[in-house]
């Protein structure tokens, strides 16, 4: 932090420009880049993480808050093909998602 310009009833005062300047030149240190690119979750991205967290949420949904979907999870319903339907209907969602959020232009 650049040493102050002024002082007004104790309070440091800069100009707005040298102000300026010093966040610029903050956000552009390493430590600044560092932290904006940390997701808090060791292997991945920040942008992965994000994803993962939205997938999560949406699966969890699916499979945990539609009655319909959540009686599956009682032992008699647990089979082969009663979790590739599962699995099925959430790559289907994921694409579906994946296109309205990536389209050409």
């Amino acid at each position: 932090m650049p040493p102050p310009q002024a002082a007004v009833s104790g309070r440091s005062l800069w100009a707005r420009p040298v102000a300026q300047d010093w966040v610029q030149e903050r956000d552009r240190s390493p430590e600044s880049a560092a932290a904006k690119l940390d997701s808090g979750d060791s292997d991945l991205s920040i942008g992965l993480a994000e994803l993962r967290q939205r997938l999560a949420r949406r699966f969890f949904g699916t499979l945990w808050e539609r009655p319909d979907w959540r009686k599956r999870w009682a032992r008699r319903f647990r089979t082969e093909s009663a979790v590739q339907e599962i699995a099925d209907e959430l790559a289907l969602g994921c694409g579906r998602r994946y296109r309205q959020h990536h389209r050409r232009p």
